[in-house]
């Protein structure tokens, strides 16, 4: 190739790529506007470590961010210090020691955030991550409102070139699909074959792509970190590709009353998950207020149909890694905090 062929071919890269950005965000400002169309403007919130823009007229708004954290002022204030130092026994810390140790094993940590709602969690860790020097990336796939705003979080947040997003969801067999914004609970949408429960819904199509498909696209070695937040078919998705999933650390939510476990009994889905994965209760990974290992299967079926909320969300670390017995060792350190349903701690102004 000559000289002229290759700035030609650099040239047109860079073009491509400008493309890509300009129809992500015009993609973004679609989701903007249907938003403010039913009713629900946006928000700039304190999350922990991170500011983002959410939903207001939303359940996650109203019930789970406190109000000191509300209405943030990021020029004033600017972006909220990023918690370093050693690890502390802290449950909400768990995913950023996940990943530091992780790290000491894979040069490159990658994390599919399937259902990844306003991209909260892959900004809390790609920060983190960028603060500490690992090498991170984080693939957002969201087709509702709330992933609409995922560009404009990584980038006031400074990670847009660790958050790649992709307005689009997962399902069994890929495909475009009929989708479900379930008005003021954008922490709920999902297909329409999932039961929104009698609530309001404003549907549209979307893209999907299986599983497969996502991990796919990805050739470059590393460790993955595959969160499935999907309202209903979490469970059958990864009982589809275990094949592939035996080396990669799962985060999904565990509803044992979702109709999916019609299909794939609760109890057997946990015993064939744990002959290749180590299982933890998190309660909730947005904000982890636990990390137990669960080592009986039945009695851990008990505690969860008896809890208020009825759900709970799993870590599955896989055992073929070298650095799963490093973390057992590491869970033991984790107090348990009390089971509150929130996206951060209440913010206290200087």
């Amino acid at each position: 190739m000559s000289e002229q062929e290759r700035v030609h071919l650099q040239e047109l890269s860079e073009k491509f790529d400008a493309l890509k950005e300009e129809i992500q965000q015009l993609r973004s400002e679609v989701g903007m506007l249907r938003s403010v169309r039913h009713g629900s403007g946006v928000d700039l919130v304190i999350l922990d470590s991170i500011v983002a823009y959410v939903p207001t007229a939303d359940n996650l708004y109203s019930n789970f961010i406190p109000d000191s954290n509300k209405k943030y002022d990021v020029f004033a204030s600017g972006l909220p210090e990023v918690m370093l130092g050693n690890p502390s026994n802290t449950p909400a810390k768990v995913f950023q020691d996940y990943i530091e140790i992780a790290a000491s094993d894979y040069s490159t940590i990658i994390l599919y955030d399937i259902g990844a709602w306003a991209g909260d969690i892959a900004i809390r860790l790609a920060r983190y991550a960028k603060a500490s020097k690992i090498d991170f990336r984080a693939q957002c796939y969201d087709p509702s409102t709330a992933g609409s705003l995922i560009p404009f979080n990584a980038r006031l947040n400074n990670v847009a070139d660790l958050v790649d997003f992709v307005p689009a969801g997962i399902s069994l067999d890929g495909g475009p699909l009929l989708f479900n914004q379930v008005r003021g609970h954008s922490d709920s949408s999902g297909l329409s074959m999932v039961d929104s429960f009698g609530r309001d819904v404003d549907s549209y199509i979307i893209n999907t792509y299986t599983l497969k498909e996502i991990l796919e696209r990805n050739r470059r070695p590393s460790h993955q970190i595959i969160k499935i937040d999907v309202e209903g078919i979490d469970a059958l998705i990864v009982a589809n590709n275990l094949a592939i999933l035996q080396e990669s650390t799962l985060v999904i939510e565990f509803n044992p009353r979702q109709e999916q476990y019609k299909i794939i009994d609760p109890r057997n889905f946990l015993a064939l998950m744990n002959r290749t994965h180590t299982i933890y209760d998190l309660f909730y990974a947005p904000n982890p207020t636990m990390v137990n290992k669960i080592d009986d299967i039945d009695q851990f079926m008990m505690d969860i149909l008896q809890r208020k909320w009825g759900y709970t969300d799993l870590l599955m670390v896989p055992r073929v890694c070298k650095f799963h017995d490093r973390f057992i060792q590491r869970y033991k350190d984790y107090k348990k905090e009390p089971d509150n349903y929130v996206l951060a701690k209440a913010h206290r102004t200087k």
